[in-house]
C-alpha cells in the first residue's frame, strides 16, 4: 500500500470525465480523494479511471518482483496464467493478484483494512519530504519508472570526432588542454584528464568526470573519450 501511494503523489491525472463508472474506478477515485485531503499540492477532482489505470500499470513491476520472492519463500508454484498471458493483458494482472492473495480491486484493500491504515496515510502525506517534492523543492521518481538505457551513438564515428573537436573548456583556452569525454548516460560533453575542470567534492578536488557522476548516475557513470 505505501507503494500506491507513492504512485499516486507522483502521478499526473486528467480531470474527472462524464460517464465514468465500475466500482474499481469509483474505489481508484475514493482512495486519490482521501489522499489528496491529507496534502496540498495534489490535483481534485481527478478520473477516477485514469487513476486506475495508471496505478495498475505502475504497480505491475512491484507485484512481480513479489511473486517471485512469494515462490522462492513458500515454493508454492504461480498459476499457468502468469505465463501464458502477456504482461500488459488485464488477465497478468488479476492472476498476480490471485497468486499473492491480493483483490482484484487493489484499491479495496484501503477499505478493508481503513483502521490500520488511515493512520499510516496522514503519517506518510504530512512527512516533510513529500511535501517538498509536491513543490518540486527536491527530485522524485515517477511510476512506472521508465528502463534505464544509454544515449544512441550515430553510426559514423566520425561525427562524434567532429562533435569533440568543436568542444570548449568552461573553465580554460587552453588548446593543449583539450581533453573532451562523452558521458553516455545524459550526452554531456566533459573534460578529462586535467586540471582546470576540477571540484572540490567530499573534502578532495577530483576531476570532471567524478563530480559529474556524482549527479548524473548516483556515483556511477560511463564515459566515452
Amino acid at each position: 500500500m505505501a507503494h500506491l501511494v507513492q504512485i499516486l503523489l507522483t502521478s499526473d491525472f486528467p480531470a474527472v470525465a462524464a460517464g465514468e463508472e465500475g466500482e474499481e474506478v469509483r474505489a481508484a477515485a475514493e482512495v486519490y480523494a482521501s489522499v489528496s485531503h491529507l496534502t496540498t499540492g495534489l490535483s481534485v477532482d481527478v478520473s477516477g479511471s485514469a487513476v486506475a489505470e495508471r496505478v495498475k500499470s505502475a504497480i505491475m513491476p512491484f507485484l512481480r518482483c513479489t511473486a517471485l520472492f512469494f515462490h522462492g519463500l513458500t515454493g508454492v508454484p504461480p498459476p499457468l496464467d502468469l505465463s501464458s498471458t502477456a504482461v500488459a493483458s488485464p488477465g497478468h494482472m488479476e492472476a498476480l493478484c490471485s497468486y499473492l492473495a491480493l483483490p482484484a480491486n487493489i484499491f479495496q484493500l484501503f477499505w478493508d483494512h481503513r483502521e490500520s491504515v488511515t493512520p499510516l496515510l496522514q503519517r506518510w502525506c504530512q512527512d516533510p519530504a513529500v511535501t517538498k517534492a509536491l513543490k518540486d523543492e527536491i527530485q522524485t521518481i515517477r511510476y512506472p519508472r521508465r528502463r534505464n538505457h544509454l544515449i544512441e551513438l550515430p553510426k559514423d564515428y566520425s561525427s562524434l570526432l567532429n562533435q569533440a573537436s568543436h568542444f570548449t573548456c568552461p573553465r580554460s583556452n587552453e588548446v593543449e588542454r583539450k581533453h573532451p569525454t562523452l558521458c553516455l548516460v545524459c550526452g554531456v560533453m566533459l573534460c578529462s584528464q586535467s586540471t582546470c575542470c576540477l571540484t572540490f567534492l567530499g573534502g578532495e578536488d577530483v576531476g570532471a568526470c567524478t563530480a559529474h557522476a556524482t549527479t548524473c548516475g548516483a556515483g556511477v557513470g560511463i564515459f566515452l573519450r
